[in-house]
């Protein structure tokens, strides 16, 4: 599974123009979600919720609500680091 990072979230959460609150809303999770992801060094992604990761499923609704606005997670790929962009029109 690739690696996130909690700021890549923030930017993203930023080019879409939301507030924390706003994003929480829009992914059905609470905002202290969206703040320990944001905050988060590594993100690290569980099947199942575990000490210290957010579940899967959490991390597609908070995805999913982000490219609802039209942003898009980039993993890092080779020597070129991760990232956000925008995605279709806007």
């Amino acid at each position: 599974m690739d690696k996130w990072h909690g700021r890549q979230i923030a930017a993203a959460r930023a080019m879409a123009g939301l507030t924390i609150a706003e994003l929480a809303a829009a992914a059905g999770v609470t905002e202290r979600t969206i703040r320990r992801i944001e905050a988060a060094e590594t993100i690290t992604i569980a099947e199942r919720l575990t000490h210290g990761a957010i579940s899967l499923a959490t991390w597609e609704k908070v995805v999913s609500a982000l490219l609802d606005h039209r942003v898009e997670l980039i993993p890092p790929r080779g020597e070129s680091g991760a990232g956000v962009r925008w995605v279709g029109r806007r």
